[in-house]
């Protein structure tokens, strides 16, 4: 009997949620064998000897298919950022700079050889080469001359081989037996030949190095005629000296030089003709 009285309540819980004019009554007289029976009733009330129990409604609902996926909503904000992360293999090192150096000499009979006149030095590294250079004046005297003008060039690195540099001497003479005289040309030196040729030059691993490489003159090439008047004398055009000389016996000529020095150029400086 307890076991049908469990079903009927479960049976009659959802019934009153349906039907809220009925209610359930609980038998509290009658025989031990009815006693506590719950039973269902229409109507609000119960009978005589009954108790109404209590029941909560409630709203039962049943579940229709699921309807399709709504679009995405829009990104949430961003999150905290992450720890550091490892720190990656070391690299290879760069390769150290290169620097060219480049001297113009003058040397003057009487003199102790060769004199470092103007010295330039540039980093190497742009892909067309790199250039450098600069003006200077000397004086040469009846007793100083002829005067040699000369150059020499080097590389300092920690790399091994030979560069190469363009040399352009452009010079100017201006003489000293005359107040005021004109400034007119005297020389032009374009290339280690008359080719837009290039002067191999080595790369030494110090300034002591480089030093000791600059002594070493460096063709250029001067066309088809020395044109200073001194008596040097040419048969291919091209030397590693240019002589100048004073204006006459009794005074001296003073002498402009342009230099210019583009090192490892891609370009030609000139086109060969």
């Amino acid at each position: 009997m307890r076991t049908f009285g469990l079903v009927l309540v479960a049976a009659l819980v959802v019934s009153a949620t349906v039907a809220e004019a009925q209610v359930l009554c609980v038998e509290l007289k009658g025989g031990k064998a009815t006693r506590r029976d719950v039973k269902f009733r229409d109507g609000s009330t119960c009978k005589k000897g009954e108790q109404v129990l209590a029941v909560p409604a409630r709203n039962l609902t049943v579940s229709g298919p699921a309807g399709p996926q709504g679009p995405a909503g829009p990104a949430g904000p961003a999150g905290p950022q992450g720890p550091t992360g490892l720190a990656g293999p070391p690299g290879q090192d760069a390769s150290a700079l290169e620097y060219a150096v480049v001297s113009v000499f003058v040397e003057k009979v009487g003199g102790n050889g060769p004199t470092r006149y103007a010295t330039f030095s540039v980093a190497l590294g742009s892909p067309v080469g790199t250039t450098t250079g600069g003006d200077f004046r000397f004086t040469c005297s009846p007793a100083q001359a002829p005067c040699k003008i000369s150059y020499g060039a080097a590389v300092i690195s920690d790399q091994s081989g030979n560069a190469a540099v363009h040399p352009r001497l452009l010079i100017h003479k201006q003489s000293g037996a005359v107040a005021n005289a004109p400034i007119t040309f005297c020389e032009y030196a374009d290339g280690a030949d008359n080719r837009a040729g290039l002067d191999q030059i080595p790369r030494v691993p110090s300034l002591q190095d480089a030093v000791s490489a600059l002594q070493t003159p460096l063709s250029m090439g001067i066309g088809g005629s020395l044109d200073c008047g001194s008596t040097q004398t040419s048969i291919t055009g091209v030397v590693t000296e240019i002589w100048v000389p004073a204006a006459d016996a009794t005074n001296p000529a003073y002498y402009d030089v342009a230099a210019t020095f583009a090192f490892s150029p891609t370009f030609q400086l000139p086109p060969a003709e």
